[in-house]
């Protein structure tokens, strides 16, 4: 690699390379650079190009758009030990189809967007963007402040990582009107976000976990004691596809403000899992095949705490959907309804196989009737199990 401390004019980009491969810098010691934009692969015959800033002091300051792979393949960027990036345009890793395996690392460093969407694959498959080591992805913009993973239905199996204690990815600002919503799946595939080891993430708007088209099989997960999750309306499975999940796992914590578990008519189902000494919490109700033609997901809670605004299983003219409490777990509905079986809504199901769960809106005298299988086949009603 090339030490580097440079400036690069106001009005020029850097690339690194337009077309060539295996090229690499190296920014370090309080180096710095300055462009207007930065593409690293620029074309799609340039590939295994590296840009590595590293120490407390070396920062690149782009005032515009940043690409990890713009059109090339397995190109990285990576920041450690104290590096700063700023820009203020989009941070696109695989921005375009046909460039994948590209990675973005922020390891105990940090990246200040001052606008603009993060793409962990706009266009390519297999890009990653991983932030440990206490690092930090901080969009305090106004403005189109939000992230798409896997974001066509050429983009798929991209992946985000945020781990180890202190880690943080945030967009504080929500969209202000001009954005819109996170996408891990915009009509693609096998995409995932994980955040684990202490890790966080922080989002003000709408979640989706598989949307549009037949986003399938993407998935977010998050794990392990002091892992967080925090963002508004969150819908796993908002698409005809099936088989997205959102899974909190191993104590960790997650809140959004309502949760909707198949939001569309869909082949087969989506999951929400809140397993072994997980939190979560809902600032609203949580409703499970919530859409015609909603069918087969479900909710697996089992030694887990649950806070949430009423629950209701088949909300819609939606059929097969299940909930199952088991184990040690208690899921408070703070005073509000339990539902299932909407209007037309068939084979909605709630399982309770474990007396030591607990629902604390029923009543003392059913729980020796919780201890089974109950089904709704018609209209549902709060407090009115239809044991059959």
């Amino acid at each position: 690699m090339r030490e580097a401390t440079a400036s690069i004019p106001s009005n020029g980009s850097s690339r690194k390379s337009s077309s060539g491969s295996g090229n690499s810098l190296l920014v370090t010691s309080s180096g710095n650079v300055y462009s207007t934009s930065a593409q690293i692969g620029a074309s799609a015959a340039a590939s295994n190009n590296a840009v590595m800033l590293t120490d407390t002091g070396s920062w690149w300051k782009a005032n515009g758009n940043v690409d990890v792979g713009q059109f090339g393949s397995f190109n990285a960027m990576t920041l450690t030990n104290g590096a700063v990036v700023t820009n203020n345009g989009y941070i696109a890793i695989g921005n375009s189809g046909g460039a994948n395996g590209n990675a973005l690392t922020i390891a105990g460093s940090r990246w200040t967007p001052l606008g603009g969407i993060l793409y962990v694959g706009n266009g390519g498959s297999g890009n990653s963007m991983t932030i440990s080591g206490g690092g930090r992805y901080i969009n305090a913009a106004t403005a189109n402040t939000v992230m798409h993973i896997g974001n066509s239905a050429s983009s798929m199996s991209n992946r985000l990582t945020v781990t180890g204690a202190g880690s943080m990815l945030s967009f504080v600002a929500g969209n202000a009107g001009t954005g819109g919503p996170t996408y891990i799946g915009n009509g693609s595939s096998f995409n995932s976000m994980t955040v684990s080891a202490g890790g966080g993430y922080l989002f003000s708007n709408e979640v989706d976990v598989g949307y549009s088209g037949s986003a399938s099989s993407n998935t977010v997960t998050v794990t392990g004691a002091g892992s967080t999750w925090t963002n508004g309306n969150l819908y796993v499975g908002n698409s005809a596809g099936g088989g997205n999940a959102f899974t909190v796992d191993n104590g960790g914590l997650a809140y959004a403000s309502q949760i909707v578990v198949g939001n569309a008519a869909s082949l087969y189902g989506s999951a929400l899992n809140v397993l072994n000494n997980a939190t979560l919490t809902s600032g609203a109700g949580v409703y499970i095949g919530n859409a015609a033609g909603a069918t087969g997901n479900s909710v697996l809670a089992s030694n887990a705490t649950l806070s949430t605004v009423g629950l209701q299983i088949g909300s819609g003219i939606s059929t097969n959907n299940s909930v199952t409490v088991k184990g040690s777990t208690l899921w408070n509905l703070n005073n509000n309804n339990l539902v299932w079986g909407g209007v037309g809504g068939t084979n909605n199901s709630l399982v309770m196989p474990d007396s030591t769960a607990a629902l604390p809106c029923l009543p003392a005298s059913w729980v020796s009737f919780i201890s089974g299988h109950w089904k709704r086949r018609s209209k549902g009603a709060s407090m009115d199990p239809g044991l059959q």
